[in-house]
């Protein structure tokens, strides 16, 4: 089997069973990337052309190309072939196959490696929002219920049995609680995820006078 078209080909060849069960299901999992992939890609054309790495003309086909493709991944619309292993090889072949080598541009003062990460965390980050406000919901939820149940006797067990009166709205304010506690726990978590990982590369930069803090801008991170 031939390895041309990904990222790491070295130009040797790659037993088709290998070359499958290492790729697993990874076209179909990079799917949910894929959007913060070109989120996260357009940051890095924009900040590369603000540095002079890239053309301004470069910068413009490439953060139009991805706001496409962008839309399009929302829509499960950008196919992952097996060939391509991940999102981020398609989401290059596609850029390449529209723009030329301006599509491989993008790949300037980046590794795989801090692309990744970069989507990932995006992913996470938004997971975190989706969650804060689901949680908030269920706890309105739960306390309106409680509200409406407050005079509802239940009676409060311990190690199985019938130990103290209580009331269905006193159990459900339990919840209450325990979810706000959940919330509270949130920003914690958050401070984790707000470092822009773009710029790292490989784990040791890049040689080139890119600007980190304007990638971190551009995507909402605080650092």
């Amino acid at each position: 089997m031939s390895t041309q078209g990904t990222l790491w080909a070295k130009g040797l060849p790659l037993d088709e069973a290998i070359h499958r069960f290492t790729v697993g299901e990874d076209p179909q999992l990079d799917l949910q990337l894929l959007p913060y992939d070109c989120l996260g890609s357009a940051a890095h054309a924009r900040m590369l052309g603000s540095v002079g790495l890239l053309p301004a003309a470069d910068v413009q086909a490439l953060v139009a190309e991805l706001g496409q493709l962008y839309q399009r991944s929302l829509r499960l619309e950008l196919p992952i072939a097996q060939a391509q292993e991940d999102g981020h090889t398609a989401l290059e072949a596609a850029l390449t196959e529209r723009l030329g080598d301006a599509g491989k541009r993008i790949h300037l003062a980046r590794s795989r490696n801090d692309q990744v990460v970069l989507a990932l965390r995006l992913l996470q980050r938004q997971a975190m929002v989706d969650l804060g406000a689901l949680l908030v919901d269920l706890a309105a939820s739960l306390y309106r219920f409680a509200g409406q149940h407050a005079d509802q006797f239940l009676p409060g067990f311990t190690h199985l049995r019938r130990a103290m009166p209580s009331s269905v709205g006193q159990w459900a304010v339990a919840y209450v609680e325990a979810l706000i506690e959940e919330l509270d726990a949130l920003p914690a978590i958050w401070q984790r995820l707000d470092r822009c990982p773009s710029g790292s590369a490989a784990g040791f930069g890049v040689p080139l006078a890119i600007d980190r803090e304007r990638s971190a801008q551009l995507l909402g991170f605080s650092r």
